[in-house]
C-alpha cells in the first residue's frame, strides 16, 4: 500500500471497512484498544506497518458495510504526546509511529503509521503483561493476542534472515543515492560488462542482488542495500557511527598515543567509501622507493604501483 492521506484512508473504510492495514479510532482519549493495534502492526510479518485513524467513527450499518463519519479529534497536541509516549514506554522496546495531523471535512484527524519492526526485533510486546499474553498480531481487522505457536512464527524470522538482509522502520528507495548505484554499474561492467543485473532498471537491480525486497507492496533497501548505496542522509540517520577512518601516523608501528598523524572520516556509501579511502591511500604513496627481491636492490614508481594496486581493486 502506498502512504495514504486523511481523505484516502476515509474512502478506504468507507469502501471496505477496517482491515488488515487500517484501523479506526474516536480518537478522544487513547485507549488500549489503540495500542493493541500499535503492537499487532509492529509484528505481522509480512504486513509492512498499518495505518491508525483517529477521529472517525463508524455511524451506521448498510447492506455494504458500516458508514465511517468524521468527528475530530478535541486535543491533537495530547493525542500525539500521549502515543509518543506510551509507544516509547510501555512495549519491551520504543515503538516510533510517524504521526501526523490533518484536516479531514473541516475536523482535525490524527493519522498514525505503524511499520512493522525488523524481525531480530520480534515480538513487540506489552513489558508488564509479559508472553505470550502480551504480544499481538494483526489478522484481518482484529488485533489478536499471540498464543505460543505464534510466538514460533514470530522468533522463526530472527533465525531466517541475517541482519544485512533486513528492512529497517523507515527506509524507503529515496534513501538510495542514484549516483552510488551509478558507480555499481560502472565497476560491476569492468568486471563483467554483460552481467544480467546491468540490463535490469534501478529498483529491479536492487531486488537482483538483494540489497531490496518487497515489502508491503512496495520496495524497500535493505541494511546491505542502504551500507552500499544510501545518500549521506540516511547513513547519518539509521548508521551514525558507522564510518571508514583512515588515519596516517608516523613510524611502522600504531602505538598508543601518537604524536603528529593525519585522519579522515569518510561517512558515504560503501560502493564510494572504497574509491574514496584507495585515493587517499595513494595520494599518501611515496613516488620511488628502494625493496630488496633477492640479491637485487629493485627501485620502483609510485605510478608502477598505482596501476598495480587499481588492477587489483577494480571491483570492491
Amino acid at each position: 500500500m502506498n502512504p495514504m492521506d486523511a481523505e484516502s484512508l476515509l474512502n478506504e473504510l468507507n469502501s471496505n471497512d477496517e482491515h488488515e492495514r487500517v484501523e479506526a479510532k474516536k480518537g478522544s482519549l487513547l485507549g488500549e484498544s489503540a495500542l493493541e493495534s500499535v503492537c499487532a502492526f509492529s509484528n505481522e510479518p509480512g504486513l509492512g506497518g498499518g495505518y491508525i485513524v483517529f477521529g472517525v467513527e463508524a455511524e451506521e450499518k448498510t447492506l455494504f458495510g458500516p458508514v465511517y463519519r468524521v468527528v475530530g479529534v478535541p486535543d491533537t497536541d495530547k493525542l500525539q504526546a500521549d502515543l509518543a509516549t506510551q509507544c516509547r514506554e510501555l512495549f519491551n522496546l520504543p515503538v516510533r509511529p510517524r504521526v501526523s495531523v490533518q484536516q479531514l471535512l473541516g475536523k482535525p484527524v490524527v493519522i498514525a503509521f505503524v511499520p512493522e519492526v525488523g524481525p531480530s526485533e520480534k515480538p513487540v510486546y506489552f513489558e508488564k503483561r509479559g508472553l505470550p499474553a502480551g504480544a499481538f498480531r494483526r489478522i484481518g481487522s482484529t488485533d489478536a493476542a499471540c498464543t505460543e505457536d505464534d510466538l514460533l512464527v514470530l522468533y522463526a524470522g530472527r533465525q531466517a534472515r541475517s541482519f544485512d538482509s533486513e528492512i529497517l522502520p523507515g527506509a524507503s528507495l529515496s534513501d538510495i543515492d542514484s549516483a552510488a548505484i551509478a558507480e555499481y554499474r560502472r565497476l560491476r561492467s569492468l568486471r563483467d560488462p554483460d552481467a544480467s543485473e546491468l540490463r535490469l532498471p534501478d529498483e529491479e537491480m536492487l531486488l537482483s542482488i538483494a540489497c531490496a525486497e518487497s515489502s508491503g507492496g512496495e520496495i524497500r533497501p535493505t541494511v546491505a542495500g542502504l551500507l552500499l548505496f544510501g545518500t549521506r542522509a540516511a547513513l547519518r540517520r539509521f548508521f551514525p557511527t558507522t564510518r571508514v577512518d583512515y588515519i596516517r601516523i608516523q613510524g611502522k608501528e600504531w602505538v598508543r598515543n601518537p604524536g603528529e598523524f593525519a585522519s579522515l572520516d569518510i561517512q558515504r556509501p560503501l560502493i564510494e567509501a572504497i574509491q574514496t579511502a584507495k585515493a587517499a591511500i595513494l595520494d599518501e604513496l611515496p613516488r620511488r622507493f628502494l625493496y630488496r627481491l633477492g640479491n637485487f636492490n629493485v627501485v620502483t614508481s609510485r605510478q608502477f604501483l598505482k596501476r598495480s594496486f587499481e588492477r587489483r581493486s577494480s571491483m570492491p
